[in-house]
Protein backbone atom coordinates (compact mmCIF):
# COMPACT_ATOMS: atom_id res chain seq x y z
CA UNK A 1 0.00 0.00 0.00
CA UNK A 2 1.46 3.30 -0.96
CA UNK A 3 0.79 6.39 1.05
CA UNK A 4 -0.86 7.95 -1.76
CA UNK A 5 -3.57 5.43 -0.77
CA UNK A 6 -4.26 6.06 2.76
CA UNK A 7 -6.34 8.84 1.48
CA UNK A 8 -8.88 6.65 -0.07
CA UNK A 9 -9.58 3.65 2.19
CA UNK A 10 -12.58 2.99 3.84
CA UNK A 11 -12.94 2.28 8.12
CA UNK A 12 -12.69 -1.84 7.90
CA UNK A 13 -9.43 -1.42 5.38
CA UNK A 14 -8.56 1.57 7.71
CA UNK A 15 -8.83 -0.80 10.99
CA UNK A 16 -7.20 -3.50 9.20
CA UNK A 17 -4.20 -1.39 8.74
CA UNK A 18 -3.31 -0.10 12.08
CA UNK A 19 -3.81 -3.72 13.28
CA UNK A 20 -1.59 -4.64 10.53
CA UNK A 21 2.11 -5.56 12.83
CA UNK A 22 3.97 -4.92 9.39
CA UNK A 23 3.14 -1.95 9.06
CA UNK A 24 5.62 0.56 11.39
CA UNK A 25 4.94 3.71 12.91
CA UNK A 26 6.15 7.20 14.56
CA UNK A 27 4.30 8.38 16.75
CA UNK A 28 4.29 11.39 19.18
CA UNK A 29 3.66 11.31 22.95
CA UNK A 30 3.81 14.01 25.20
CA UNK A 31 5.23 12.48 28.73
CA UNK A 32 4.94 13.70 32.14
CA UNK A 33 6.42 12.25 35.43
CA UNK A 34 3.48 10.34 37.67
CA UNK A 35 3.67 10.06 41.11
CA UNK A 36 3.01 6.17 41.39
CA UNK A 37 2.21 6.19 45.34
CA UNK A 38 4.11 6.22 49.10
CA UNK A 39 5.59 2.15 49.16
CA UNK A 40 9.11 2.12 49.42
CA UNK A 41 9.64 5.83 50.10
CA UNK A 42 8.01 6.90 46.80
CA UNK A 43 7.88 6.03 43.63
CA UNK A 44 7.13 7.38 40.04
CA UNK A 45 6.75 6.43 36.48
CA UNK A 46 6.65 7.92 33.18
CA UNK A 47 2.91 8.80 31.44
CA UNK A 48 2.87 8.62 27.98
CA UNK A 49 0.10 10.25 26.30
CA UNK A 50 -0.42 10.41 22.30
CA UNK A 51 -0.76 13.43 21.14
CA UNK A 52 -2.39 12.60 18.55
CA UNK A 53 0.41 12.39 15.49
CA UNK A 54 1.35 9.66 14.14
CA UNK A 55 3.42 9.13 10.99
CA UNK A 56 2.89 5.76 8.97
CA UNK A 57 5.51 4.33 6.92
CA UNK A 58 4.17 2.01 4.87
CA UNK A 59 7.47 0.87 2.95
CA UNK A 60 9.57 0.43 5.69
CA UNK A 61 9.51 -3.44 7.64
CA UNK A 62 13.09 -2.92 8.70
CA UNK A 63 12.56 -1.51 12.72
CA UNK A 64 16.06 0.14 12.38
CA UNK A 65 14.70 2.52 9.46
CA UNK A 66 11.66 3.27 11.48
CA UNK A 67 13.78 3.53 14.65
CA UNK A 68 16.10 6.03 12.54
CA UNK A 69 13.10 8.35 11.31
CA UNK A 70 12.16 8.62 15.22
CA UNK A 71 15.35 9.28 16.02
CA UNK A 72 15.36 12.28 13.83
CA UNK A 73 12.23 13.87 14.76
CA UNK A 74 13.19 13.68 18.36
CA UNK A 75 16.42 15.50 17.30
CA UNK A 76 14.52 18.11 16.40
CA UNK A 77 11.62 17.90 19.01
CA UNK A 78 14.08 18.45 20.63
CA UNK A 79 15.91 21.28 19.42
CA UNK A 80 12.36 23.18 18.74
CA UNK A 81 10.25 22.48 21.22
CA UNK A 82 10.93 25.42 23.98
CA UNK A 83 9.78 23.59 27.88
CA UNK A 84 10.68 25.78 30.47
CA UNK A 85 10.89 22.23 33.23
CA UNK A 86 11.76 18.95 32.02
CA UNK A 87 9.60 16.32 32.79
CA UNK A 88 11.23 15.31 35.67
CA UNK A 89 11.06 18.26 37.61
CA UNK A 90 9.60 18.08 41.10
CA UNK A 91 7.60 21.47 39.77
CA UNK A 92 5.91 19.35 37.05
CA UNK A 93 6.88 19.22 33.37
CA UNK A 94 6.61 17.27 30.01
CA UNK A 95 8.61 16.25 27.08
CA UNK A 96 7.92 15.46 23.60
CA UNK A 97 9.24 12.00 22.66
CA UNK A 98 8.47 10.14 19.24
CA UNK A 99 8.78 5.93 19.26
CA UNK A 100 8.88 3.63 16.52
CA UNK A 101 6.20 1.66 17.17
CA UNK A 102 4.09 -1.18 14.93
CA UNK A 103 0.93 -0.23 16.59
CA UNK A 104 -0.86 2.94 17.01
CA UNK A 105 -0.20 5.48 19.41
CA UNK A 106 -1.57 4.39 23.19
CA UNK A 107 -1.52 6.21 26.47
CA UNK A 108 0.68 4.37 29.35
CA UNK A 109 -2.05 2.35 31.91
CA UNK A 110 -1.61 3.57 35.33
CA UNK A 111 0.62 1.88 37.41
CA UNK A 112 -0.08 0.36 40.45
CA UNK A 113 1.88 -1.39 43.48
CA UNK A 114 1.89 -5.02 43.40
Amino acid sequence: MSVADLDNITGDEYGAFQSDPDIWRVNEYEVTREYGGPEEGGWWYDMYRPTGTSIILPGIIDPSEAYDVAHDLQAFADVTTRNDRPYTSVYGGWETRWRAEPYPPHETERMTYS
